[in-house]
């Protein structure tokens, strides 16, 4: 029998959603954001992984501290989290969560090693400096000589050039002691830093830039010396240095990778706190009701990421107001007589927002983004897309071809998040007055199952074109990919068949990539002009 699909809490039972907000931290930052996110009335439970002190946060008993504690286990979707938490006596805590903000900051590693040295008293990182700054350690006397060493063995960014800048003119304003900074690269992408960067210059601080070339260090009778090629002057220059300081790296959390597996939530290419796809900045991930926010997820500065936690409160607000009412509109229709209990779709689903319980499959509406990859890969045809909630229309895995006979010689499924749009500024701009085509709109490539491409063939079509997401770009993370292994497997059987595996042309396309998109129109209708009898 097919009927909406049913909703249920962890229980098995129809239940209310928790408004409570976990969120997980490593400093101060996350303090600041669970401040935020109380001011919108709702419960918050903040870990820390680091002991950390909340003077002055005021959270009218709204906010639950723990620290240091762990997040052990999580499960569930938005409204019905379940997490775990663990605590360095062995006890566990128990809690139901609506949503989570990830609100770590990255590491920064100064590398002592790639120069040969070993840190000491005068040879320090820059956090070390801007720690003893903060508490007026600094035994150093007018007239001594300091040289921050910015990048070479990392990618220097300008988060942590504004700190070196701002350390450096402190250093040589108020303390009076002769500053260089020795840099491979000066960036000012940040708000300001180039105008730091001059009162800093103009004050007394030397910036020295070298190309192709690292400064050597070298430790004699006890004091750094600092060599270089100074390309200005010709010559090698050597200087003695009461202090040295290294720039840190900027890298991942540690815990990213843990914290990755745990939520379900992807790591960009570098490791860091959100998956390299274009829909996911500022704060989002691959998972509905899971956000992160500042720097875990790439270098960032205080300004920005203390905008984010403004930013993710009213986020979570949106969303807790879909919470209200407890009427979850259902996004599938789901063949309970055909379903085959396999779990097909429970594993390919990119937002997990299907689960598997008492052997009924269970989909989970506020984590859908109806993307349809599920309803492609079942073998059963048992999932239909609800594409109108209010009207009750659905949409079916051959996407209502059989009601569209005879097609005409070109077909085209477009993705709506992409390829669409871009047919439809192409329509709207005339280009394609002349052609005989049809378009079919898809919630994503990844929708698109073998069925449908097979069905457009033996109905008319002599040329299809899958127009999807670039691989990067896909709202539903994998979708893009998806089409395109389904496409390969249709034009093998084409092929096999003796039709030719060029009739099936599977492409990329962003919105507003007008040209690409009729290139790639032209080049199907030339096909089958090359192939028609004249």
């Amino acid at each position: 029998m097919r009927a909406l699909a049913q909703i249920y809490s962890e229980t098995g039972e129809k239940g209310l959603l928790s408004k409570r907000v976990l969120i997980v931290g490593n400093s101060e930052y996350c303090v600041k954001v669970a401040s935020e996110a109380a001011s919108i009335g709702a419960p918050i439970t903040l870990i820390s992984s680091r002991a950390l002190v909340t003077q002055g946060m005021e959270t009218e008993g709204r906010i639950e501290f723990f620290s240091p504690a762990a997040l052990l286990e999580f499960q569930g979707t938005p409204g019905r989290f379940r997490a775990i938490l663990g605590f360095d006596d062995g006890t566990r805590l128990y809690r139901d969560i609506g949503c989570v903000i990830v609100a770590l900051e990255f590491e920064g590693r100064a590398d002592f090693a790639y120069w040969g040295i070993e840190s000491n008293d005068n040879i320090i990182s820059l956090v070390d400096l801007e720690q003893r700054l903060q508490g007026g350690s600094i035994d150093l006397q007018a007239g001594s000589r300091v040289c921050f060493i910015s990048g070479f063995n990392h990618c220097s960014h300008p988060v942590s050039q504004r700190r070196v800048v701002r350390a450096a003119k402190y250093l040589r304003e108020k303390v009076g002691l002769d500053v260089f900074v020795i840099m491979e690269h000066f960036k000012v992408a940040e708000d300001n830093l180039e105008r730091l960067m001059r009162e800093a210059r103009d004050s007394g601080v030397v910036f020295v830039k070298l190309t192709n070339q690292s400064p050597q260090l070298a430790i004699k009778n006890g004091r750094v010396f600092l060599s270089y090629y100074d390309e200005g002057l010709g010559a090698g220059v050597e200087m003695g240095a009461d202090m040295i300081v290294l720039e840190e790296g900027i890298y991942p959390p540690d815990i990213a990778p843990y914290i990755s597996r745990t939520l379900g939530i992807h790591l960009d290419n570098a490791g860091f706190l959100q998956g390299d796809f274009i829909h996911n900045p500022p704060i989002y991930t691959n998972r509905n009701g899971i956000f992160v926010v500042g720097s875990c997820k790439g270098p960032m500065g205080k300004d920005r990421a203390l905008c984010e936690a403004k930013a993710v409160a009213l986020e979570v607000e949106r969303l807790f107001k879909q919470f209200d009412g407890g009427d979850e509109k259902a996004t599938i229709n789901w063949d309970s007589d055909r379903c085959a209990a396999c779990l097909t779709c429970y594993r390919v689903c990119p937002h997990k927002a299907i689960n598997f319980s008492d052997g009924k499959t269970v989909f989970y509406p506020l984590a859908c983004r109806s993307c349809g990859i599920c309803m492609a890969v079942c073998p059963m045809n048992a999932i239909e897309l609800i594409e109108n909630y209010e009207q009750g229309t659905v949409i079916e895995s051959d996407f209502g071809l059989d009601l569209e006979y005879p097609l005409p010689q070109l077909v085209i499924f477009a993705c709506q998040n992409s390829a669409y749009e871009t047919y439809e500024l192409a329509e709207r701009k005339g280009l394609f007055l002349h052609s005989d085509f049809k378009v079919i709109k898809v919630p994503c490539a990844g929708s698109i199952d073998r069925e449908a491409l097979t069905w457009a063939f033996a109905y008319g079509a002599k040329v299809v074109v899958v127009a999807a997401c670039h691989h990067d770009s896909c709202k539903s993370i994998e979708g893009s990919h998806f089409g395109e292994v389904r496409s390969r497997m249709v034009n093998e059987m084409l092929e096999d068949m003796g039709t030719g595996q060029e009739y099936l042309i599977f492409g990329t396309v962003a919105p507003g990539m007008v040209s690409e998109f009729t290139e790639m129109i032209r080049s199907a209708e030339e096909k089958i002009r090359m192939d028609s009898p004249i």
